[in-house]
């Protein structure tokens, strides 16, 4: 029996830019790249609570700076669809300036 090997492609930008990025920025963003473009996706709805989970995070605190982080070099985009209660959060990856194509 064969193994098959899955992978998810990660952009150009963030490899270039990963040695100036926290450890927590550094996990939250492969999972968001594992979530998005691992699935042929060029955006989902992933809950704070999920992401932490899966990068073993135990802190909103430090999940927001690793978030903000991530804004603040162009790797992901958020968008917020709702309010209130039934709040959902979108994230998308930003590749050399564009969204990743799915």
């Amino acid at each position: 029996m064969q193994n098959k090997c899955y992978y998810t492609e990660i952009p150009n930008d963030f490899i270039e830019k990963s040695a100036f990025l926290s450890s927590n920025a550094f996990r939250l963003y492969t999972i968001i790249c594992r979530k998005t473009i691992g699935f042929h996706r060029e955006s989902d709805t992933i809950s704070s609570s999920q992401l932490m989970q899966m990068c073993g995070m135990h802190s909103k605190r430090y999940f927001l700076r690793a978030r903000e982080e991530l804004l603040k070099c162009g790797l992901i985009l958020i968008k917020h669809k709702g309010n209130g209660r039934g709040n959902k959060t979108i994230y998308a990856i930003i590749k050399g300036g564009e969204l990743a194509p799915h």
